[in-house]
């Protein structure tokens, strides 16, 4: 459901900061719409590495590295849209 939104644009503003979980595609409906309308987005991708930071340093009590873990992400998602299926 892709090219599917749970909030329709008529109800976004520009006071409104819009979350979004999906971190695959980068940009959905949702936050193509939000932004169109001058929202502040955060996209899906934010969350999937702050959890995986989370747990990097739950488990080896270090900080986790979040800059290359997010450049890591997107480089598997760059990847992941250039295979044709």
């Amino acid at each position: 459901n892709v090219n599917e939104t749970p909030l329709p644009k008529l109800k976004i503003s520009k006071e409104q900061i819009i979350f979004e979980t999906i971190y695959n595609p980068l940009d959905t409906s949702l936050i193509k719409s939000a932004a169109a309308q001058g929202a502040q987005v955060i996209r899906g991708i934010e969350m999937f590495v702050e959890q995986g930071a989370k747990q990097f340093a739950l488990f080896t009590e270090t900080k986790a590295p979040i800059e290359a873990m997010k450049l890591a992400v997107l480089s598997a998602l760059n990847k992941l849209a250039s295979v044709v299926v």
